[in-house]
């Protein structure tokens, strides 16, 4: 990572942490689908995601909006660039902004519960889009990152819970 991708990545993790009572385990930038990557590969995702996944109550399997977070039949708008900040129990979702290098949170837009969360991922040119879904919650939303080993442990990080 160069500097200022360091310099980003720390003062996201020392705002998150300002914010929120647990303690903040790893940050990530992302973009709501579409700002980077294309419609085809949200299709094949979809397709994908529902054999990897299966038959599930609630929200999914199906397409997700590229635009919206799924929490137990409510809809939030997902800004087109946000910020993910994982602690022990969640997945906490900022919405930012960014100017001249610094960041701001401007407010969490919504909390995922990490225990029986499901990522799945496509790969396409430039981005990696994911479909993340917690049945038993009935959340689900998707988003992607740009393609890089930054994205990867990411994704690896969220599994691992």
């Amino acid at each position: 990572m160069g500097k200022t991708a360091d310099k980003a990545t720390r003062q996201a993790e020392e705002l998150t942490a300002a914010a929120l009572s647990e303690p903040v385990l790893v940050v990530a930038y992302a973009n709501r689908c579409g700002v980077m990557g294309n419609i085809v590969s949200r299709t094949l995702l979809n397709v994908a995601s529902d054999v990897v996944l299966g038959d599930q109550s609630g929200p999914g399997p199906g397409p997700v909006a590229n635009d919206e977070i799924h929490t137990d039949g409510a809809k939030v708008k997902v800004p087109p660039a946000f910020l993910f900040a994982v602690t022990p129990s969640k997945i906490h979702i900022f919405d930012i902004k960014m100017f001249m290098g610094n960041l701001k949170l401007k407010k969490e837009i919504a909390a995922l519960d990490r225990a029986g969360l499901e990522l799945a991922s496509q790969e396409d040119t430039l981005v990696i889009t994911y479909r993340m879904v917690n049945p038993q919650q009935r959340q689900e939303m998707m988003f992607e990152i740009m393609k890089s080993d930054y994205a990867r442990d990411f994704a690896a990080f969220v599994r691992s819970a």
